[in-house]
């Protein structure tokens, strides 16, 4: 009625089924829900990841084709319960690829949302998601194991202008990798003392060995980047 009344009835609308409002659709405890209401049959339905960056609802086989389309709410950052990841790029881009890929394949199309939080230092995670949007025919099905092309194309972007030595560009690409992978195995945020195994398969050595040798290899690169480039280094 709201709709109709300001006019907006022929404009594209969108219903964020995210944990507030998933409720209410699919209903639940004797009550109906919004599923069979046919006042969203012109609306595209977003449906969330879990906030952790794994999509948990996929449309049905009968509901995928439905006219208004399927969006995707994605996160690399979120603020909540039960526990927030913030100010860290934590997202490796191949998950980005693997996740995104699929919720494509099952039909989700027609809008994709990704939330950054204060965007830095999500750039690398947030130019990833938005290329493959842009262009998933070159990116996305049938292109596995290719976001480290995207890697390179992107620190070059971001450096070639300043560093011209193909070395250090890769070490950069290296350690962005890295950095993600690290984090993306356990956020900052949700460590404790019990994650990683002080003796079986030698869990927690194995994770101090890499992340010295990644501080090693961050030190060595500083001292490689001219001076124009070294706060676009440190801020990533």
């Amino acid at each position: 009625k709201i709709i109709k009344e300001t006019g907006c009835e022929h404009m594209p609308k969108m219903l964020a089924l995210y944990k507030e409002v998933e409720g209410f659709y699919y209903g639940g405890n004797g009550v109906k829900g919004l599923r069979s209401w046919d006042g969203l049959d012109d609306t595209i339905l977003l449906l969330s990841d879990d906030n952790f960056g794994n999509v948990r609802t996929l449309p049905t086989k009968d509901l995928k084709d439905r006219k208004p389309g399927w969006g995707l709410y994605y996160h690399f950052d979120y603020h909540g319960s039960p526990i927030s990841y913030e100010w860290v790029n934590s997202t490796p881009l191949p998950k980005v690829w693997e996740q995104v890929t699929m919720a494509y394949e099952y039909g989700i199309r027609d809008l994709w949302i990704v939330n950054v939080g204060d965007i830095r230092p999500d750039e690398l995670p947030l130019s990833y998601f938005m290329a493959l949007a842009y262009d998933f025919e070159s990116m996305g099905t049938g292109h596995a194991n290719q976001t480290d092309r995207f890697l390179a194309s992107w620190v070059e972007q971001q450096f070639g202008a300043h560093i011209k030595d193909e070395t250090t560009k890769k070490e950069i690409a290296d350690v962005l990798r890295e950095y993600a992978r690290i984090h993306g195995m356990r956020r900052p945020e949700a460590m404790n003392p019990d994650v990683y195994h002080v003796s079986h398969f030698n869990e927690t050595k194995r994770m101090i060995q890499r992340c010295t040798a990644l501080m090693q290899k961050t030190e060595n690169l500083q001292t490689k980047i001219p001076e124009a480039s070294k706060d676009a280094f440190y801020g990533l």
